[in-house]
């Protein structure tokens, strides 16, 4: 009688263990149950590509003061109307974009490239001649967050 209660004994303390063979956590006991967190990804900042541009120490600065026709954060693709385009030729467009991802401009023509947190390309598009209203149509996946800009150009 005394093995076996030694045998049920040995045989409950292996059963005891802080790890399964597969790596994750055992209960301890009926009532608790195992516990996992997902992995947090830090997704980079998402850059405004204005303050770059007016930042005299950056590689693409352009002006300390831009006037913009489009200035406009949001995610996913979007149709966007620009007003007050009279004696402009062209619009020159900053994105930025998180996560990191394509994009497509278009305007009457297109203008595409990668964009990441920090813009990285930009491109001007002409404003047809007498147009002082257009529409922009922003093409980006779903669910990616943005900043778009657009400077006009005389």
């Amino acid at each position: 009688m005394g093995a076996v209660l030694l045998a049920l004994a040995v045989l409950h303390l292996s059963a005891c263990t802080d790890e399964s063979a597969a790596g994750g956590r055992v209960a301890d006991s009926p009532s608790e149950t195992p516990t996992t967190s997902p992995t947090e990804v830090d997704e980079p900042l998402l850059e405004d590509p204005l303050d770059e541009i007016t930042n005299r120490d950056s590689a693409d600065f352009v002006s300390s003061e831009v006037s913009t026709v489009l200035h406009q954060r949001g995610t996913g693709p979007q149709v966007i109307p620009v007003e007050g385009l009279a004696n402009v030729s062209q619009l020159r467009f900053y994105v930025s974009c998180t996560p990191d991802s394509e994009f497509t401009v278009t305007m009457g023509t297109f203008y595409s490239g990668p964009c990441s947190s920090q813009f990285l390309v930009y491109g001007a598009i002409p404003v047809p001649a007498g147009e002082s209203q257009v529409t922009v149509d922003l093409d980006i996946p779903p669910g990616v967050d943005y900043w778009i800009v657009a400077v006009p150009f005389t």
